[in-house]
């Protein structure tokens, strides 16, 4: 049985070992920062954008800033699971 996966907060997909760990989503290259989770609109953590325009930009380009589009991996979200009860920020 494989190990218990948390959701990423930017793009919906089971990869992080713990929740608000600092963990890189293989998937979307959010950094799973605990501030920014709490406050969605705050730029500047861990991440240059803020969790609610990193969302926008994941379902636009497929990763969470414009900036990483040369560590887009497609391939990466085939190996895990989408959390269907996910849904991103109005």
């Amino acid at each position: 049985m494989g190990r218990k996966l948390f959701t990423c907060p930017c793009c919906g997909y089971k990869t992080l070992s713990e929740l608000n760990s600092w963990e890189i989503c293989v998937v979307c290259r959010w950094e799973d920062d605990p501030l920014q989770s709490d406050e969605p609109d705050f730029a500047g953590g861990a991440n240059v954008e803020s969790l609610r325009e990193a969302q926008k930009n994941w379902k636009e380009i497929g990763v969470y800033s414009k900036n990483l589009l040369d560590e887009k991996n497609d391939i990466a979200a085939w190996r895990f699971e989408k959390d269907r009860s996910f849904r991103p920020l109005e």
